[in-house]
This record gives C-alpha cells, structure tokens and sequence, in this order.
C-alpha cells in the first residue's frame, strides 16, 4: 500500500518503517506550497489489522476539506486493493 500512497504522483516523500509498521508522507499544495503530513499506521487486531491514517496541514488553521478527502480516497483505494482479484 505503501507504493499505492506514493503512486498518487503528489508526495514529496513517502518512507515506509516496516520496525514500527508506519508509512510517513509529506505533500506540498498546488498553489501555496503548503506541506501536509501523512501518516499511516498499521496495528494487530483480534481479526487481522487496524489501520489508523492522520493528515494535517503543517500551517494553518484550515484546509478546505484536502486532508479529510485524502483519508477517504486512501482508505477507499486500500478497500479496494482487498477484493480478490476478478
């Protein structure tokens, strides 16, 4: 999945830490050049894994919905990538 978050095209940096289970990412904004931070966490479960994702904007106080649509276009995209192939 970690390739999946990178392929996007926009990261800047994209680290996988396979030690503590994380991926760490950073974009930069189109027009402003602000940085988001994006980090993926992955954790055993009872039936599997739970995966927990934050972005945030380094700056700022609000950023007109990009960190929350991101969590939804990964996790969507990681649902995805769990169907079974057709």
């Amino acid at each position: 999945m970690q390739h999946r978050l990178a392929g996007e095209g926009a990261l800047d940096d994209c680290r996988g830490r396979p030690t503590t289970r994380r991926i760490e990412a950073s974009e930069q904004s189109f027009w402003m050049g602000f940085t988001d931070d994006i980090v993926v966490r992955v954790a055993e479960a009872d039936s599997g894994s739970r995966i927990d994702v934050r972005s945030a904007s380094r700056h700022g106080r609000s950023d007109l919905g990009v960190n929350a649509a991101r969590i939804r276009t990964y996790l969507a995209a990681l649902h995805e990538a769990e169907k079974p192939g057709d």
